[in-house]
């Protein structure tokens, strides 16, 4: 077989496999379908293959040890008859001309740490200029869920975890209630206290236990390190307790998309954010460290959860990563029982609880919760807790 770029250049190779079907019909991938993102992208290779379990990381292997510098995968329709190994599949190489997948390569390599890093740097600035804590925090939370929006519709990772509209008015509903007012109610019912219980050690000690006088890229520095301690704690004890079914709110979607992020159960909120700004007072920590803190976990939080092409692998022994966070939503139980941490995977590494995506290894049809499905909507995600034996019970009668 033979193929022509679009600029009249010849196609490396495509190794070939019989036995791929696509429905009832032989499936070509060179020939397939095109996504709605496909287009030609240059400076590398485009592919065309199934999305099986399994696809992406051999193939690629494979034309990187050919000399592409990199790889990116339009998606195709998945198989509407029996799953197939794509292994086995035939898939085109394609060079082409432009320099369009030099903008995915920067992508794919720079965007999780650019996020960051801007993250921390804005909310510095809008710190400095004595914004109002509320202002700062609402701004910026817009500003990365915007810009993960954009985002995803032109670097997606998987076809089938794009924006659903029932899903996406679900989860801002959540952002807007299930964070907001458990939030709220735990402040008002528990910040005077704290802080009182705060400035008795002080005083008992003779010293206090913030460290005030240290600039305030150490504080948060400080906090981060501290507060993920608590938040790992918490974030196992969800897993494997019975509050599992309240947690399993946040998990029950089966995309990853960057409002997934504020999914949460309002009893969970409660619980989680009490746990961690709770410690965070008990310490002592002074308004303008909390809000940069917050800032910072806010949109490391959206570009996690996030449906964009990311390479992370180098930053993963201190971050916990998308790619990283991607296993932890996966419907196998090994992968689901691990890394618990929001931000840093360090106590993670310590606790042995960190895993790394497998060579090869593709989980997108593997989002969600073990077991059951969960219809989504906000009043089905309230109840879900509360109708966890019988989703399961009729979940093991239909098999």
């Amino acid at each position: 077989m033979s193929q022509s770029c679009p600029d009249g250049s010849p196609v490396k190779a495509i190794p070939e496999a019989d036995g791929i079907r696509h429905g009832a019909a032989p499936f070509r991938p060179e020939a397939g379908p095109p996504s709605r993102r496909a287009s030609p992208r240059a400076g590398a290779c485009r592919v065309r293959t199934l999305r099986a379990s399994g696809a992406r990381g051999s193939v690629g292997a494979d034309l990187r040890r050919q000399g592409c510098r990199s790889v990116s995968y339009p998606a195709i329709p998945a198989a509407t008859g029996p799953e197939v190994d794509a292994r086995a599949a035939r898939y085109a190489i394609v060079p082409d001309g432009s320099g369009a997948m030099k903008i995915d390569a920067l992508v794919e390599n720079l965007y999780y740490p650019a996020v960051l890093a801007s993250a921390l740097g804005l909310g510095l600035v809008l710190i400095d200029a004595g914004l109002p804590s509320s202002l700062i925090l609402t701004t910026t939370g817009l500003a990365f869920a915007v810009l993960c929006f954009a985002m995803e519709r032109r670097f997606g990772e998987a076809e089938q975890w794009r924006l659903d509209g029932v899903e996406a008015r679900t989860d801002i509903l959540h952002a807007l209630v299930s964070n907001t007012i458990p939030t709220a109610v735990f402040r008002a019912l528990f910040l005077s206290a704290i802080v009182g219980v705060s400035g008795w050690v002080t005083a008992a000690l003779g010293f206090g236990l913030w460290p005030r006088g240290w600039p305030l890229l150490g504080q948060f520095a400080f906090a981060l390190v501290a507060v993920e301690l608590v938040s790992y704690g918490i974030h196992r004890v969800l897993h494997r307790s019975r509050l599992w079914p309240l947690h399993a709110v946040h998990h029950c979607s089966p995309r990853m998309y960057f409002l997934l992020s504020v999914r949460k159960h309002p009893l969970q909120a409660f619980v989680t954010y009490g746990g961690r700004l709770s410690f965070l007072w008990l310490l002592g920590i002074p308004e303008p460290a909390l809000t940069l803190l917050l800032v910072y976990t806010g949109a490391n939080s959206y570009v996690q959860h996030s449906n964009i092409r990311m390479n992370t692998r180098a930053f993963s022994y201190v971050f916990a990563t998308p790619e990283l966070h991607r296993l932890h939503h996966s419907k196998r139980e090994s992968e689901l029982n691990a890394n618990f941490g929001d931000v840093l995977i360090l106590w993670d590494l310590l606790f042995g609880t960190r895993i790394a995506p497998r060579d090869g290894d593709v989980i997108h049809d593997a989002i969600g919760l073990p077991g059951i499905e969960v219809p989504q909507t906000y009043w089905s995600h309230l109840r879900l807790p509360f109708e966890w034996q019988r989703l399961h019970r009729d979940a093991a009668a239909s098999r």
